[in-house]
């Protein structure tokens, strides 16, 4: 049990990218997975904020090319803010020796961006060495999924202006679409 994260995708291409599975008959149900997180509670808690109206339902969300972006931008931010630290556990009472442990030296940016969050088998809510590799794993993924689509048509309807996405090199013009889904 606990916090498993998942974006979908339709694109094949994305999904081997990645290094993910696709579930095999994408003739019927075209999607496979394109990202796969367990209890990083602080990508979940973006996605709830920003992708799901503040409504963390274990729903599927569409979640736009420019969401991806703007996940991987706040994933930079904080990764470019601080540095890892070593920190000592100290046994509140003094008869075991605990392992050092590494922490985010100045959490201020990650607090504001990606805030962690608890919850039933959530995971952990220190801004830890897990924590900032899952930010790194988030950046490398979403680098991955957008080396391999590319935009093929803008829309504009009442100066709102928005892009239609398919995989590179891919002339039919098949729209690449992501989806957001977790469960607890």
């Amino acid at each position: 049990m606990g916090l498993d994260m998942y974006l979908y995708t339709n694109s094949k291409k994305v999904c081997k990218a990645a290094n993910m599975a696709s579930n095999g008959d994408w003739w019927h149900v075209p999607r496979g997975i394109a990202m796969y997180w367990r209890k990083a509670n602080a990508i979940h808690q973006w996605f709830v904020k920003h992708v799901q109206y503040d409504n963390d339902d274990c729903g599927t969300y569409e979640v736009s090319v420019g969401h991806l972006k703007e996940l991987r931008s706040d994933c930079k931010r904080v990764l470019n803010s601080t540095r890892l630290v070593k920190e000592t556990v100290v046994d509140p009472y003094g008869d075991a020796a605990f392992p050092t442990r590494r922490i985010l030296k100045d959490t201020s940016v990650a607090e504001e961006l990606l805030p962690t969050q608890g919850g039933f088998f959530f995971g952990g809510t220190d801004y830890d060495e897990y924590y900032y590799d899952e930010l790194r794993r988030t950046v490398e993924g979403i680098d991955a999924i957008l080396d391999n689509i590319e935009p093929y048509e803008q829309h504009s309807v009442a100066d709102i202006v928005w892009k239609s996405w398919r995989e590179k090199g891919d002339e039919d013009e098949w729209d690449v679409t992501f989806q957001y889904h977790s469960s607890w």
